[in-house]
């Protein structure tokens, strides 16, 4: 079927109605499950987004998160105090506040080292990266792969190479 990529956050503004600011979230529908890619920055921002977008939050199956950066990563617990349950993978080396905060929130922390398929022609590079650790989303579709990265730390040619080796 057709997978559908909606920019939630981001620092444009395309959708009437949306707010621009610093950061990025997305959802992927289409697929087995719905997979939120990154949460923006401010969560008021966020959820403003969400309802000019007409967005369901409990139609979320699971959390994707690129690295731990608050412009990444700052709606994550109102995310998740809203929609229990939810797996939230990300690197394996994000802080123990990260991981705890998950934890309370009522979610299930899922550390990510190596490339792993999350659900069926979805993936996720793994861990890459020195300085800033961060993975990316790959999504097999009948066109061909589409990656989702959050800043591309490692170098967006890595994460090409890396995505290569994995599908």
């Amino acid at each position: 079927g057709e997978i559908t990529v909606t920019i939630l956050y981001d620092n444009t503004a395309f959708a009437p109605g949306t707010e621009a600011d610093w950061g990025f979230a997305c959802l992927v529908e289409g697929m087995e499950k719905t997979i939120l890619f990154d949460t923006g920055t401010k969560p008021e921002v966020f959820f403003r987004n969400l309802e000019a977008l007409d967005v369901d939050l409990t139609e979320v199956d699971l959390v994707v998160i690129s690295h731990e950066h608050g412009d990444h990563t700052g709606s994550l617990v109102r995310v998740l105090e809203q929609h229990h349950g939810l797996p939230v993978y990300h690197p394996v080396s994000f802080s123990d506040d990260f991981v705890a905060s998950v934890a309370k929130a009522g979610a299930t922390s899922v550390p990510v080292t190596e490339p792993v398929e999350i659900i069926p022609g979805a993936y996720l590079t793994g861990e890459m990266g020195t300085a800033i650790k961060e993975q990316s989303l790959i999504l097999e579709t009948a066109d061909g792969p589409v990656v989702i990265t959050g800043c591309s730390h490692p170098g967006i040619v890595e994460i090409l190479e890396k995505t290569e080796q994995i599908l």
